[in-house]
C-alpha cells in the first residue's frame, strides 16, 4: 500500500483565478508519502464544487506542461495531452473530477508514442490501461473521495507501467530547470547548461514532452504573470513585462492573451468583479 497524505494548501499556479466563482469550489491535492515510491507521479488533484440552482461557471486553466490521467464520469476517462493554450472545463451543480498530474515526460510509461500527437488531444484509459485498473479508479467518481480508493489506484497504475527512455528523463530535467529558474526566456538559454544544440532540444521536447521548448519556457512566464497579478493588488504591467523577460508591454500582453484568452488587463479586473453568470 502507499501511504498518501493531502496537502494543506493546494498549489494553484496556473488556474485562472476568479475571486466571484472560488467560492462554489476548491482545489484538493493528494501526495504519496514518499515520492520515491511513486517517481512517476507530480501529485492526485480533485476539483470539487457545489453552485446554486441555476448558475454555471466555465473554470479556466493554464496546463502544466506535462500529461495527466483524468477521472471524470461525466466525460470519458482519458489521458490528456499537453495544451497549447488555457483548457477550459464548465461547472454546474455538484460534483467532482480527479486527474492524476504525471512528472514531465513521465506519460512515456503508458503512451510511448511520439507526445506532440496527443497535444491539445486526449486518449480513452481504456486503450491504455487494463480492466482492472479502470475499474479501480472507476472508484474515485464516488462521492467520498478517500485516501484509500486513491492509493489502491496508483499501485495498479504503477503495475502498469514500462520505463522511461533516457532521453526522456533528460528532456524532464529541463522542464523542470525551465520551471524552477526565473531567467530563462530563450531556448538557446538552455544550451550551454545542457550541452545540446537547440534543434536537438527542440526534437526531444517534441518526442517526450508534447510541446516545443519556446511554448513551455511562455508557459512558465505566464504562470509567474497569473501568481503575480493575483498576489498584488496594484501592477505596473510595463515593469512586470521587463521582469518576465519581454521586450515591452505589448509583447507581454500579447503572450499573455494569446496563452490565457484575455489581456492581464482584463484578468486584473476580472479578479475583483463578479462573473458569474445565470
Amino acid at each position: 500500500m502507499v501511504g498518501i497524505y493531502e496537502r494543506k494548501i493546494p498549489r494553484t499556479r496556473g488556474v485562472v483565478f476568479d475571486r466571484s466563482a472560488s467560492i462554489y469550489f476548491k482545489i484538493r491535492q493528494f501526495l504519496p508519502r514518499v515520492a520515491d515510491d511513486v517517481p512517476w507521479l507530480e501529485h492526485i488533484w480533485a476539483v470539487e464544487w457545489s453552485l446554486p440552482a441555476g448558475y454555471q461557471h466555465m473554470q479556466r486553466t493554464v496546463p502544466f506542461p506535462v500529461f495527466n490521467l483524468v477521472i471524470d464520469k461525466n466525460n470519458e476517462n482519458a489521458l490528456h495531452g499537453c495544451s497549447s493554450f488555457f483548457h477550459e472545463y464548465l461547472l454546474e451543480g455538484s460534483g467532482h473530477v480527479v486527474g492524476f498530474r504525471l512528472r514531465p515526460a513521465a506519460q512515456t510509461l503508458f503512451y510511448t508514442q511520439n507526445a506532440s500527437t496527443l497535444m491539445d488531444g486526449f486518449l480513452p484509459a481504456i486503450d491504455i490501461l487494463s480492466e482492472a485498473a479502470i475499474n479501480e479508479l472507476a472508484k474515485l467518481n464516488e462521492p467520498d473521495l478517500c485516501e484509500r480508493n486513491i492509493a489502491n489506484s496508483i499501485v495498479l497504475l504503477a503495475q502498469e507501467t514500462s520505463s522511461i527512455p533516457p532521453l526522456a528523463y533528460r528532456a524532464a530535467q529541463m522542464v523542470q530547470y525551465i520551471e524552477n529558474e526565473n531567467e530563462v526566456f530563450r531556448v538557446s538559454d538552455l544550451v550551454p547548461i545542457f550541452g545540446q544544440s537547440e534543434r536537438s532540444i527542440q526534437r526531444q521536447f517534441e518526442k517526450y514532452i508534447g510541446l516545443s521548448p519556446k511554448l513551455v519556457i511562455d508557459r512558465f512566464r505566464i504562470h509567474n504573470a497569473l501568481h503575480l497579478l493575483k498576489s498584488n493588488g496594484s501592477v505596473d504591467f510595463a515593469e512586470l513585462a521587463l521582469r518576465l523577460g519581454y521586450y515591452d508591454q505589448s509583447h507581454f500582453s500579447n503572450a499573455f492573451k494569446r496563452m490565457v484568452g484575455f489581456s492581464p488587463e482584463k484578468y486584473s479586473t476580472k479578479i475583483v468583479t463578479r462573473v458569474l453568470s445565470e
